[in-house]
């Protein structure tokens, strides 16, 4: 049976896949509704230059949309991550975003939606979690099972995200994953993201809002470090 996410990148990419070359491609993946989802764009400041920092609160709005489609996304009260921003913490600016005070609310909004986060694993329970994570939050699993992971929590339809540190370690990023096979990770983003330490092969979308893209597991794994980490966002059974 084709996945939902087969049918979203059929639906929304320009290149000529077919259903049966996409069911091959994308085996493990979120059974996304292409009806609901929808990709946005990062916003940009007023002199014209996207807002930097902003990748936490994007990632947890494509999740939100996947789980409460009603509630997050096209048409709905909160359409843009833009919108979700003053719901997760505190406002702050770009610069103080190593805080993760942008998180303080995060725990509680997602709990009251029978949802719970986790990073490698650990429970996130406070806007300190996720600042402890960044610090101290090193990667224990053996570098060659992030992929059976990551096929495992899809396959269990839980939202992951790959967080990666680069430019040495001092910026970091994180992607909603939409699927995995045995040569890429599809991923969902709201820009482009220059500087990577790996290629970013960007999938041409038909309404050319936000970001559909795959990444090769061999580069992963080439820039594997102890500090890259898998969010996780799980409703409660």
């Amino acid at each position: 049976m084709i996945s939902y996410i087969c049918i979203l990148l059929l639906r929304m990419s320009t290149a000529p896949l077919t259903q049966t070359a996409a069911s091959h491609v994308y085996p493990d993946s979120l059974v996304i509704n292409p009806d609901t989802f929808t990709l946005v764009d990062r916003e940009e400041s007023t002199d014209g230059y996207i807002v930097p920092n902003k990748c936490g609160r994007d990632f947890l709005f494509y999740a939100l949309q996947f789980f409460r489609p009603k509630e997050f996304g096209c048409s709905c009260m909160y359409e843009h991550p833009y919108d979700l921003e003053p719901r997760l913490g505190m406002m702050v600016s770009s610069r103080f975003a190593w805080t993760c005070l942008q998180f303080y609310s995060t725990p509680k909004f997602l709990k009251q939606r029978n949802l719970y986060w986790y990073i490698n694993k650990k429970p996130i329970e406070s806007c300190i979690d996720v600042l402890r994570m960044s610090i101290l939050g090193i990667c224990t699993n053996p570098l060659f099972t992030f992929d059976s992971e990551i096929k495992t929590s899809l396959n269990n339809n839980e939202v992951v995200g790959i967080h990666f540190g680069y430019e040495y370690l001092r910026r970091s990023h994180v992607m909603f994953v939409a699927g995995i096979d045995d040569d890429y990770l599809y991923v969902c983003d709201t820009h482009a993201v220059v500087n990577l330490p790996f290629s970013i092969q960007q999938i041409p979308t038909t309404k050319n809002k936000g970001v559909l893209a795959r990444i090769a597991i061999d580069d992963l794994i080439t820039h594997w470090t102890p500090r890259t980490q898998i969010w996780c966002i799980v409703q409660a059974s």
